[in-house]
């Protein structure tokens, strides 16, 4: 029995003296070095983004009627003016028709009025038509009872165009369609004023006439998402150029400015960044559980086909930058304000603080100002590593184990006064 309790002893002495070891190897371990190197330092503000077509359109008919024919499909790129589908057109067309009709009988009976009731095509000795001396003219009153009616007309015949062209969907820019969410034979209702909806840099903008013709009349705004259908017949999104649209704290906001350049890297590429250039920094803020953020869009300088409007990003906005400076690791500058210290290390090991004036505190360097030169080592704080789990446990078991050797030690006496 005691053979086994010196055995426990031996072990339990055994993984003190390990952990002992360990503990004076790491303590003895030299402090990480950083060099001094000259370039630039810059300050950055990290975020996530999304990326977004810089112009969508969701487009609809402001007419209603059924489909009857849809001329592109998805994926398919088209250019301005090309007609993407139609409805039936017949009772626009024989509105039309009739619209015309009257106008031409109106500006008939005008004429006729006007030449004091005598037809033109009938003519007469008397009027002005023929040369004749009779320079009657037409009740006035008539006359202009007659020229309102043409007015109206007149109204009535471009009300019945339009209606007529509303009947077949147009791309009011060049771009893809990226979502087509009817098909032929389907009733589509009224779209109301505008048959074009414009989402720019991921939400929707207010502007004039949309250039094209036909269906798409104007763009006006709406809750509408770049790169979704937005409840339209169909979506044209222009992916010639790309934009990311992230959302920054209100906190950081103060210091993201429009023409700031800035890196994106996209999740579906790792390792691959992409140069953009802030576009658009959002007056307003809007507030998720308590947290205020602000709208931040920017332009991809130039992305590749691959890139794909929908593609999750990690955006770099450069908010501040200085170059041809001296700049050393961040965590090797010591001090609070404009001026600190840099420990240097010298070839022979020793180490000497030299105070520098603190400049730019970039990402990962800092800006310095002093008596450094490039290459030289500067050192680092110790990184301070928390005793493991297993040398809690380890002292105690060894509590308990020499707990135990006490129990066990009165015995051992006994056994020696035994013996």
């Amino acid at each position: 029995m005691l053979d086994v309790l010196l055995g426990a002893v031996i072990v339990a002495s055994g993984v003190i003296s390990v952990i002992a070891s360990s503990s004076s190897a790491s303590a003895s371990s030299p402090p990480i070095t950083g060099t001094v190197t000259r370039g630039t330092v810059q300050a950055t503000e990290s975020t996530s983004g999304t990326v977004v077509a810089a112009a969508t359109y969701s487009l609809g008919f402001p007419t209603a009627g059924t489909v009857s024919a849809i001329d592109v499909s998805v994926g398919q790129q088209v250019v301005q003016g090309e007609v993407l589908a139609a409805i039936g057109a017949t009772a626009a067309q024989s509105a039309l028709t009739v619209a015309q009709d009257n106008l031409t009988s109106a500006r008939d009976r005008l004429t006729q009025d006007e030449q004091g009731g005598t037809s033109p095509a009938q003519g007469s000795a008397g009027s002005p038509s023929t040369g004749g001396g009779n320079t009657t003219l037409g009740n006035p009153a008539t006359i202009a009872a007659d020229e309102a009616v043409v007015v109206a007309d007149e109204q009535m015949v471009d009300a019945a165009q339009q209606e007529l062209s509303d009947t077949t969907l147009v791309a009011p820019a060049n771009g893809t369609i990226t979502a087509i969410e009817g098909q032929v034979g389907e009733t589509v209702g009224s779209g109301g004023n505008s048959a074009a909806t414009k989402s720019s840099g991921g939400a929707a903008i207010a502007s004039g006439s949309i250039a094209g013709g036909g269906g798409a009349r104007s763009a006006v705004a709406s809750g509408s998402s770049a790169g979704a259908s937005s409840g339209g017949f169909m979506t044209l999104a222009d992916l010639s150029q790309l934009d990311v649209t992230c959302a920054v704290a209100q906190a950081n906001i103060g210091v993201i400015r429009q023409g700031q350049s800035a890196t994106v890297s996209l999740n579906a590429f790792p390792g691959h960044e992409l140069a953009a250039t802030v576009a658009r920094v959002a007056q307003v803020g809007s507030t998720t559980g308590g947290v205020v953020t602000f709208p931040v869009t920017l332009t991809l300088s130039h992305p590749t086909s691959a890139v794909r409007p929908g593609m999750s990003a990690t955006v770099a906005i450069v908010t501040a930058s200085v170059n041809d400076v001296l700049a050393v690791p961040s965590s090797a500058v010591h001090g609070t304000g404009r001026v600190g210290t840099v420990t240097v290390r010298s070839a022979e090991g020793v180490d000497s603080p030299v105070t520098v004036v603190i400049g730019l505190a970039g990402t990962s360097t800092t800006a310095v100002y002093g008596d450094l030169a490039v290459g030289e080592t500067v050192v680092l704080p110790s990184v301070s590593i928390a005793p493991p789990v297993i040398g809690a446990i380890t002292r105690k078991a060894a509590r308990t184990l020499g707990g135990g050797l006490g129990g066990h030690g009165g015995g051992a006496g006994k056994l020696g006064r035994r013996g």
